[in-house]
């Protein structure tokens, strides 16, 4: 077996950098109506989903365009398989390759392009995501993780870990690929260290091509399934049976006839009997994952057959080779059910993905009758005693130290050591010299020594009792009371915070304890404030600086004040003009103001910054529209004609990301 640290050389997107203002949690978890769901499937429901993403800060700032760039890579590879994983985009399973049967088991996309659909915004699609910490991918997605080669018993295998700062939870996954071994192995262990519980968010995302249609199977009929709530801007999730006709009168096994975006969620019993899910293809060819049985979830993701869910694929691809469904597997009935992970424990699981072929036909009938097949194939290709088998030997090897690093991760792990050596497992190596120039301010506190100020966050409690302890002693330092202050929002004391962030622009105008102010104000419904200190916190500022133009034409814009938001954005530097996010919020006061020829150079444009879901510049297209037609027919612009163009107009492909036709 081969264990090797090497490059890949493709087309690939970089993250250029990471928004300086911090993006404070959702006041409350999203409301969900939980419509259908049978008794038993509610508890833990809608609880821990609201957005955060703290103390990460946004990567926002990313090539629009992959360029041809050697990105690191580790390869497994035996007689049957090989693995590469990207170390530096959060140990993502790029490609998992049957050698006998010469072809690849997963959608590996042949380019890294990345799209505002991740908890931090950039996001890529193709392989195998490990989703550790928040509901909306893992915060990992475009950092560093450790990899290393690990060996016992004269057995080699590859461990990846991480520490995990918004939960305080520690995450290994070795995998093992043996001599002659048909299966990778995934073995997880999520740590908590800490004296108190924590949520426990983890599920796996492997992406497999949708070409020739593949459909999908789990252990069960039994799904629950999000449906559009009457409600605008809420969504209810139902209880169903597959293959659930909808009115649209489609087989939803069959992923690649849906007409819309959709999941569902396969709700297996917690039995390791259950425990799998696969994609069988016309021609035979299947991709399956199982796992012990306290990983029973399953989930089925597809963008759908409609215009926008068709432009999602190709724009985080290249045309025509960007089509995939996503087969995801979890420790709760949905992404939306909590769970937790009590202090001082360690959770475990193991997941295995392999291929097979078999004749279409024994598949293709009802579902009913077709699962029970595929669960003859499954158990046996790899029968569930064979998982409980793998996973007791895994669990024999998984505090082995590791021999070499592969890949070095991030410094926030040898920061945490630095702050409490027991706080992370023993057997994990978080060297010291990893601590970097993000962790270096922190460090530097944790000496005594005077707090230089950071663009990194720390919202833990036991950081914010550093930042107070520090401050007992240095009362005249703005820094640590803006930082304090970040901390004490996100832990729910907002009139603390707030203080603290009046008390650093007391001692000096603080740009980002005045954005605070701002935010904060915002939230509180005092637009006239929110907007009062913007304008301060910009003013403060050396030099214009992105993140802070973007969210004040914001405010100016939501405030109704088009012509000053245009003003602004023509008196910034042309390099902040044209950015993505700027332009866009730029398009907003240009409609206003009559600016025709800037409008039409921004829809025609492709922006990677436009997230999931995300309508208003959709909105504005049609809104424009809707004024054409208006004066071009010499009537006045109503709702019923806005009405009418959303019905009649055909929206430029390039703008239309839309989840739903």
């Amino acid at each position: 077996m081969r264990i090797e640290k090497t490059q890949l050389i493709l087309p690939a997107a970089r993250v250029l950098g990471a928004s300086p203002l911090p993006a404070f949690r959702a006041a409350e978890d999203k409301p969900i109506l939980d419509g259908g769901l049978l008794t038993g499937e509610t508890p833990g429901f809608a609880r821990d989903t609201g957005f955060r993403v703290l103390p990460y800060a946004m990567q926002d700032v990313y090539d629009p365009i992959p360029e041809e760039r050697a990105v690191p890579s580790v390869e497994m590879e035996n007689d049957r398989l090989k693995a590469v994983f990207l170390p530096g985009l959060g140990g993502r399973l790029y490609s998992l390759f049957d050698k006998r049967a010469g072809r690849e088991l997963l959608f590996c996309n042949p380019v890294i392009k990345m799209g505002n659909l991740a908890l931090r915004n950039a996001w890529f699609s193709g392989g195998v995501e490990w989703n550790l910490g928040h509901f909306g991918h893992t915060p990992f997605t475009c950092e560093d993780v450790f990899f290393a080669e690990c060996e016992a018993d004269g057995q080699r295998f590859v461990r990846m870990y991480v520490y995990e700062r918004m939960k305080r939870l520690t995450f290994q996954i070795d995998f093992h690929l043996g001599d002659g071994a048909p299966h990778l192995t995934a073995h997880m262990r999520v740590y908590n260290r800490g004296p108190e519980s924590a949520p426990l968010f983890l599920w796996t995302n492997a992406a497999v091509p949708e070409d020739k249609g593949p459909r999908i199977f789990s252990g069960t009929d039994q799904v629950i399934v999000q449906a559009e709530s009457e409600t605008p801007g809420e969504s209810r999730f139902l209880h169903a049976a597959l293959p659930f006709p909808f009115p649209d009168g489609v087989d939803h096994t069959h992923p690649a006839r849906i007409p819309h975006a959709e999941e569902y969620f396969f709700q297996n019993p917690a039995d390791a009997r259950y425990a799998f899910e696969s994609a069988l293809y016309a021609d035979g060819r299947i991709t399956y994952e199982r796992s012990t049985g306290n990983y029973p979830y399953r989930k089925l993701f597809c963008w759908g057959g409609h215009a926008g869910g068709k432009r999602w694929q190709e724009h985080l691809s290249r045309p025509g080779e960007g089509a995939y469904v996503e087969i995801q597997a979890g420790c709760w009935r949905t992404q939306q059910h909590a769970g937790t992970i009590g202090a001082g424990e360690t959770f475990t699981l193991t997941q295995m993905f392999g291929g097979a072929r078999a004749p279409y036909e024994r598949f293709s009938g009802p579902y009913h009758r077709a699962r029970e097949a595929m669960q003859a194939l499954i158990d046996d290709c790899l029968p569930a005693e064979a998982v409980e088998r793998e996973h007791a030997r895994c669990e024999r090897y998984a505090t082995v130290p590791v021999t070499r690093i592969l890949h070095e991760g991030t410094g926030w792990g040898a920061l945490e050591k630095m702050r409490s050596p027991g706080a992370l497992p023993e057997h994990l190596d978080f060297p010291a010299h990893t601590i970097g120039p993000e962790q270096a301010p922190w460090a530097a506190l944790l000496r005594g020594e005077r707090f230089p100020g950071a663009d990194s966050f720390m919202t833990a409690p036991e950081w914010l009792r550093v930042c107070q302890a520090a401050l007992a002693e240095r009362p005249d330092d703005a820094q640590l009371w803006t930082h304090a202050g970040i901390a004490l929002y996100e832990n729910g004391d907002w009139a603390g915070a707030k203080a603290a962030w009046s008390r650093a622009a007391e001692l000096v105008e603080a740009p980002l304890a005045l954005r605070n102010l701002s935010f904060a104000a915002a939230r509180d419904g005092d637009r006239e404030a929110a907007l009062a200190f913007m304008e301060r916190a910009v003013n403060a500022l050396a030099e214009p600086e992105r993140a802070y133009a973007e969210e004040y034409l914001a405010l100016l814009n939501d405030a109704g004040q088009y012509a000053k938001a245009w003003a602004f954005y023509r008196g910034l530097p042309e390099a902040l003009q044209a950015g993505e996010r700027m332009s866009i919020n730029a398009s907003f006061a240009a409609l206003e103001m009559g600016e025709d020829a800037f409008l039409d150079r921004q829809f025609a444009r492709t922006f990677s910054v436009v997230k999931e879901g995300e309508l208003d510049f959709i909105a504005l297209w049609f809104r424009r529209e809707a004024l054409r037609a208006a004066k071009a027919r010499g009537i006045a612009y109503t709702p019923a004609l806005l009405e009418e163009v959303r019905r009649t107009a055909k929206l430029p492909r390039n703008l239309d990301f839309r989840m739903l036709s």
